[in-house]
Formats: C-alpha cells, structure tokens, sequence
C-alpha cells in the first residue's frame, strides 16, 4: 500500500469498501487506477442491481472459481455461500 500512487490509493479505498481485503484481479487492476475503478463500478452495480437471488450469486461465483483454479475467488465466495441458505449448505441443495 505504501508504494501506491496517490491515484491508487484513492482506487484501492474505493474498492476496499464494502470488501475484507482487496485481492483478486484488483491487485493487478490498481497499476491501471481508472481500469480497477471501472471494475470496481461494474462489480458494485452487479451486486446491488443484479438479478440473482445472492444464493445463486454465490453459486455462480464458486463455479466460475472452481473452474478456473481461482483461490482468491473462491475464499470471497465461501462464506457466503456457507451461511444458513447460502447456496453450498445442505438445505439448499435440496431445492
């Protein structure tokens, strides 16, 4: 963090909110501040005005994890979907 730009810095705060860690393709992003700020945007309005139910939200981003090897994605997308009616817990998988 310290041999951040102060544009990045700026970058890496909003991407940071809302977030536990900033990790992921946002790592690479912030050397291209308006790229990550961009896709910071576009992550932000699929959560807020996707329309998936969050469980399936989840779901889809432990499948597109799991099918590209992507650690860091399936650590943001776990927990969720481990909660009571995520979409990895029993009762979900039944229907």
């Amino acid at each position: 963090y310290e041999n951040l730009t102060p544009e990045q810095k700026a970058v890496y705060a909003e991407v940071a909110r809302g977030r536990s860690r900033v990790s992921g393709p946002f790592g690479v992003w912030l050397h291209n501040p308006p790229l990550a700020g961009a896709a910071n945007k576009l992550v932000l309005a699929v959560r807020e005005h996707g329309k998936l139910e969050k469980r399936l939200d989840e779901l889809v981003g432990l499948i597109g994890a799991g099918h590209d090897g992507a650690q860091d994605a399936w650590a943001a997308h776990e927990p969720a979907a481990n909660k009571p009616g995520g979409s990895a817990t029993p009762e979900a998988q039944q229907g």
